[in-house]
């Protein structure tokens, strides 16, 4: 028989319902974003990161893999013991200088495809 985790809400039975949700969508196996997570449950991001910590503090979950969604690193938890993904390091200034540039100077090229093209016409 699989133990319970005590988990602990003060005045609070519904966010203990909350956090059986999450738990519930954990233990299918699949690895999940908060937003994912916010999106599939209809609650707010707050309260399902509220959940998860506490989840990671009991040793329940674990971050799997960290995402790159534009400049932001989002970490994708999985139920289970295993050692948590190392997080990837962040842009020093040059890396994100040197990004940036590169953006702009692709902006600039399609700008003059685009300029070309009217000035046929």
């Amino acid at each position: 028989m699989e133990k319970k985790a005590n988990l602990k809400f003060p005045h609070r039975s519904n966010a203990q319902y909350c956090a059986y949700k999450v738990i519930d969508l954990l233990k299918n196996g699949e690895p999940f974003t908060v937003e994912e997570i916010s999106n599939e449950l209809d609650m707010t991001q707050s309260s399902v990161r509220r959940h998860l910590k506490q989840l990671w503090t009991l040793d329940l979950v674990y971050i799997k893999a960290w995402d790159k969604m534009g400049n932001n690193t989002t970490a994708v938890y999985r139920w289970g013991t295993h050692p948590d993904a190392k997080r990837p390091p962040a842009l020093t200034d040059a890396e994100y200088s040197r990004r940036h540039r590169a953006r702009l100077s692709q902006q600039k090229a399609l700008h003059r495809h685009q300029d070309a093209g009217r000035l046929d016409k």
